[in-house]
């Protein structure tokens, strides 16, 4: 990265920043519990649930990237005051609304998510050891969310109703906004480049590589218990085996940070696909509960540990960070990717198929990762 991109921040602002990401970030994997809860209360249909996570997802990806693309790293506090403000509003009335209402109170949300997910990136590419600091910010997104999926339906529910998971965020965003003064005013910029200039070739295929990545991994996961259904597999090994590979993740996260100035960023990636690649190869052809166990929690830990390194990758083959600020878009653009791929394997009958888009989508990252290095080496 370039020297004149570095920054130093202090162990307040870091942690502010990286604790906005993570409250923005955890609300995608505790989906099943925060909209299932309306779904029993009837504010919600099965359709609408549906509906309301995507259009989450998918505002969470359009701030993200409309930030990269028009905002300049000022006035940092105003636009994080302003993004936390209306997302306390999107949470609180969401526990009050239904139907249509709470479909674009969440797609409100996630364009407040993907904003301060911007913030977040631009704190991380800046770091002295970007690796390490995205290493912490999984690593804390992983705890709270599993605190969290805890708290809300042991806790929470008893005390404020099914929708109290959407409090619990309102009084979060609260105290963040409160604490907003405390964050970086700006960010270092790159003077030599234009507001709009495109990131060069070899930043755009280590992000294309970064997202298919992530696509690869989603298109296994997201059909994982129906393929162990499909597969004859005892349903208590898949469920707890799932189970088992979420813990699993804090793990990847404690690993990430210990390696991510030992390990090689090109090398993590590289690995990784591979070895997402045969863990979906060794759950759908070893009928073994080791074997089951074994290749999610393995799956699972790469699917967290590879992550950290797709930042500093990326900042290798684009120091300017003009595309360092578009990974989260890249791996946004990732989870919503694989699910589609991986439904065009599906069949009436079966959907054990779904595995080669596994397949098929690492093999690509795989080949862009080694285009984006050629390239860089030319």
């Amino acid at each position: 990265m370039s020297g004149q991109l570095k920054q130093h921040f202090s162990s307040v602002e870091s942690s502010l920043v990286i604790s906005m990401g993570v409250i923005s970030g955890c609300v995608a994997a505790l989906q099943p519990i925060l909209l299932g809860g309306l779904l029993e209360r009837g504010q919600l249909s099965a359709v609408q649930m549906g509906q309301a996570a995507t259009a989450e997802a998918f505002g969470m990806a359009l701030a993200a990237t409309l930030s990269a693309i028009f905002l300049s790293p000022k006035w940092l506090r105003h636009i994080a005051a302003l993004a936390l403000l209306i997302a306390l509003l999107a949470n609180a009335l969401t526990a009050f609304s239904d139907g249509l209402g709470v479909i674009l109170l969440r797609g409100l949300n996630g364009l407040c998510s993907g904003t301060l997910l911007w913030i977040l990136l631009g704190l991380l590419a800046r770091s002295p050891e970007p690796g390490r600091a995205f290493a912490i910010y999984v690593t804390s997104q992983a705890v709270v969310s599993f605190v969290f999926s805890l708290l809300i339906p042991n806790g929470v529910t008893d005390f404020a109703g099914a929708a109290g998971g959407y409090g619990l965020f309102a009084a979060v965003n609260l105290l963040l906004l409160v604490l907003v003064s405390k964050i970086p005013a700006e960010y270092a910029a790159d003077e030599s480049a234009s507001a709009y200039s495109m990131p060069p070739l070899t930043g755009i295929l280590g992000l294309v590589a970064s997202g298919l990545f992530i696509a690869s991994i989603m298109g296994f996961w997201v059909y994982v218990l129906p393929v162990g259904k499909a597969l004859g597999y005892a349903a208590e090994h898949v469920t707890g085996a799932v189970n088992m590979a979420i813990g699993a993740q804090i793990a990847a996260g404690l690993s990430a940070i210990a390696l991510a100035t030992r390990l090689r960023p090109f090398t993590a990636c590289f690995l990784g696909t591979l070895a997402v690649a045969a863990c979906a190869y060794v759950f759908t052809h070893v009928d073994h509960v080791i074997a089951i166990y074994g290749s999610l929690m393995v799956f699972s830990f790469i699917w967290m540990f590879v992550p950290p390194f797709q930042l500093p990758l990326v900042i290798e083959l684009d120091p300017s960070l003009r595309s360092a600020l578009f990974i989260g878009t890249a791996q946004l653009s990732g989870v919503t990717l694989g699910p589609i791929v991986a439904a065009q394997f599906v069949t009436e009958t079966s959907s054990v198929s779904s595995v080669y888009s596994c397949y098929g989508l690492a093999a690509l990252a795989i080949g862009a990762l080694f285009a984006a290095r050629a390239r860089e080496s030319v």
